[in-house]
Order: structure tokens, then sequence, then C-alpha cells
């Protein structure tokens, strides 16, 4: 009796695993997904010095060194700075800077838009002549700030 509820306890649970035959053929599918996040690596230009009375000045590079964006993404870069070298005795006295691409036109830079591993902005730091006539002698310091986002391309 135990052999005879044991040999049906087994054909009930292969009966169970079975899957049903059919005389037509049938497809069935099986999805297979992976998500990938995006990344990237900027680089920014770094702590400079300005030589006296030089106009222009190579002040570094910003680059995208890799990335892996969605479609229709980018990484903006943009620059923040109100433009005045301070006078680390009198905030006060100021000597006036414009942070620019380095391109024929030398347009200020505000923002760039990059989408491909490579891409990149050479930047200058130009002060005017008259600018550097008129500082007091002393030593000028400022901070520029660049804000790093994953945005829309629309948004740039």
């Amino acid at each position: 009796m135990k052999r005879m509820f044991s040999g049906i306890a087994a054909l009930a649970m292969l009966a169970a695993l079975a899957a049903p035959v059919s005389a037509s053929a049938e497809d069935r599918g099986a999805v297979i997904s992976t998500e990938i996040q995006p990344t990237y690596l900027v680089s920014i230009p770094t702590d400079m010095y300005v030589v006296q009375n030089q106009e222009n000045a190579a002040f570094g590079t910003i680059k995208l060194d890799q990335a892996q964006l969605e479609p229709m993404k980018c990484v903006k870069v943009s620059l923040i700075s109100d433009g005045l070298l301070k006078h680390q005795q009198d905030e006060s006295r100021t000597l006036a800077y414009t942070v620019r691409q380095k391109d024929e036109a030398q347009t200020v830079f505000t923002s760039a838009a990059y989408q491909n591993a490579g891409e990149k902005t050479d930047l200058t730091i130009g002060i005017k002549k008259e600018d550097w006539e008129s500082a007091f002698a002393g030593v000028y310091r400022n901070t520029v700030t660049f804000r790093i986002e994953y945005t829309d391309q629309s948004a740039t």
C-alpha cells in the first residue's frame, strides 16, 4: 500500500510538471532586458595665475572626456562668476576680467552643451589693458564655479 501511494504521488508530480501537448506548433517569447545608466566624465580648468599686464591668458579646457548618454540628452557646463578679481587687502578694489572661448570672435563663455566624448571648449581669461593700468598693486583673487548638469538637448 505504501509503495502504491508513492507511485501515484510520483505520477501526479510528473503530470503537474509536464507542459500540455497539442498537435499544432506554438511560439512563446521571453523578454530579455537591461538598463544602462547615463555616465559622463567632464574635465574643467584648474586654478591659474595670470601674469601682470597679460590681456589674454590661456585658462584651460572644458572637455567631455567620457560619455554614455541617452538620446536627446546632453551634458551642459555653465560658468558662474561675477567677473571681478578682488584685492585681498581691500575687496572694494577690483580688477575686471572675462572668461572667453578661445575662438576668433573671443566670445564670452557662459555655457556649452556636449553630447559626444572628446567635445571641448578652450577658454581664455581676458583683462583689458586700461584695467591693468588703473589697478592698485597687490594680490587679486576670485573663484569661478562650473555647474555641470545632465539635461535635455532642448533645454540648452
